[in-house]
């Protein structure tokens, strides 16, 4: 009876094996069909774009996300300008996500918002056409709650795919820093000369550094990195997807970066010699409201986006050490506790809820009536709020170069920034143009001394500085700097 038990428990593994051999090489063949008919359909979609290219030299930005108004757009549009700028023999397409193809919003509307936010005007029109990706929602991180480097990655060569077979051009321009779309470029376009505008690496030797000491941040989970196992396996991860990475980058055949922190970890994880080029900040329209010290407010102001990295609770801690401190000496100096602004965009329910957070943090510290949350406020008024502010902070821990900081100098306000990335090691100099700090005690013993000690000729002697220095970060340098280093390749 034991024998035949086993042998039907065998008959009956080998049955579920075959049927999932089975089911698996369907699978395949139905995603092979899936992914051919795909193609068919977008290549059919392709020929219409490709009709109206006249032969044409084209140059391809890559750039799903066009339509925001972040740095990394800014970038886009005066990479436009410097390509139509260098020759106007040149089409270029820009290839962005299909919900950028609002009816409420032209492509007419998107130039629009490019000049009112970020003065880039006179672009050619009729060389100028966008391509419409219909899986871009594969870029995104929520599609990836777990792997989320390689489910991105993964999801972004799909979206490649998808372009190549839409528009086909003579350059490539990657300005998102989607590495793994270089090989499918390079595999299926007709012969496409590979550049890329990286702002930060996907992954970074500090990410494995953080991962192999098991700390916790953002991106490495608690839950991981109190546990050896789980550490362990992440690390392995975090290799091989850097292997994989180094592979795929050098696919590319010219490398700019946005600063001295991403060329030494790009330079390291590709083995190569990447260009330097700093990104465009409008210097000029905030220094142009560049109020007197005697009209500035005690007042802490704070600029970036409501993302975890930007570590907005570091600020709310910093508020109340400097409260404290304050407190404990404030009959022999006098000063008043500043008011802590924090101004920044929300980009979903997900960018709240960690405001809401924020807000509770600021209720349980005892400091609720100190902090103002400005969220997505109008330009004019975050200029305004900048041109009255004493003081700045910026707490994000390896910032890839930092638009934020460069503003908030730009302003005249005294900014103490992390000490590291691109804050540590192109914006700011300790004490000459602005300030440096690690922790909330660093932070809060800054600005205390800085309210405490520094006189007004003090003061204006470091906002003077931070003037001139931030002048190497222009719009019009980055149009110079990025016109000189794609002339090569056009």
């Amino acid at each position: 009876e034991k024998v035949r038990l086993r042998r039907l428990n065998h008959w009956l593994l080998g049955l579920m094996a075959l049927l999932l051999s089975i089911l698996s090489v369907a699978s395949f063949l139905y995603l092979i069909l899936f992914v051919r008919r795909k193609l068919y359909v977008w290549r059919k979609k392709s020929l219409r774009e490709v009709e109206k290219q006249n032969g044409r030299f084209v140059v391809g930005l890559f750039h799903p996300y066009c339509n925001s108004g972040g740095g990394g757009e800014r970038v886009l549009w005066c990479a436009v300008k410097a390509l139509q700028d260098l020759s106007p023999c040149i089409d270029i397409v820009i290839y962005a996500r299909r919900s950028c193809r609002k009816k409420e919003e032209t492509e007419d509307d998107m130039l629009k918002k490019a000049k009112d936010r970020f003065g880039i005007d006179n672009l050619n029109r009729e060389s100028l056409r966008f391509v419409y990706l219909s899986s871009e929602s594969l870029l995104k991180a929520e599609s990836f709650p777990r792997l989320t480097l390689l489910g991105q990655s993964l999801g972004s060569v799909i979206v490649g795919i998808e372009a190549i077979y839409r528009c086909s051009p003579d350059v490539f321009i990657d300005t998102m820093g989607y590495a793994f779309t270089y090989p499918v470029v390079y595999l299926l376009s007709k012969g496409s000369t590979i550049a890329t505008y990286t702002h930060y690496p996907t992954i970074s030797t500090d990410m494995l550094q953080r991962v192999y000491e098991r700390r916790p941040s953002y991106n490495n989970d608690a839950m991981i990195s109190n546990n050896m196992v789980t550490s362990v396996i992440k690390y392995v991860y975090y290799v091989a997807f850097s292997l994989l990475y180094r592979f795929v980058g050098g696919y590319a055949d010219l490398v700019i970066v946005n600063s001295s922190w991403t060329k030494m970890h790009i330079d390291q994880l590709w083995g190569i010699n990447a260009t330097t080029v700093f990104p465009p900040c409008d210097v000029s329209q905030f220094s142009s409201k560049n109020l007197p010290l005697t009209e500035r407010e005690n007042v802490i102001v704070s600029l970036g986006q409501f993302r975890p990295e930007k570590n907005h609770a570091l600020q709310l801690i910093t508020l109340q050490k400097l409260k404290q401190k304050i407190e404990q000496r404030k009959s022999e100096s006098g000063i008043e506790v500043p008011k802590l602004l924090l101004y920044g965009g929300c980009r979903d329910e997900h960018d709240e809820s960690r405001v809401e957070e924020l807000r509770t943090l600021a209720s349980n510290l005892d400091i609720e009536d100190l902090v103002e949350f400005h969220l997505n406020a109008p330009f004019d008024e975050l200029k305004d709020a900048l041109a009255r502010s004493l003081l700045g902070i910026h707490t994000m821990w390896n910032e890839h170069f930092g638009i934020a900081p460069v503003e908030i100098l730009a302003s005249g306000v005294l900014l103490c920034a992390h000490n590291s990335g691109g804050p540590k090691m192109d914006i700011i100099s300790q004490g000459t143009t602005g300030f440096l700090a690690t922790d909330a005690e660093e932070y809060a013993d800054t600005f205390l001394q800085i309210l405490e000690k520094y006189d007004k000729e003090k003061r204006q002697e470091i906002r003077s500085a931070a003037a001139e220095s931030v002048k190497r970060f222009s719009q019009e340098n980055f149009l110079l700097s990025f016109s000189a280093a794609t002339k090569s390749i056009l």
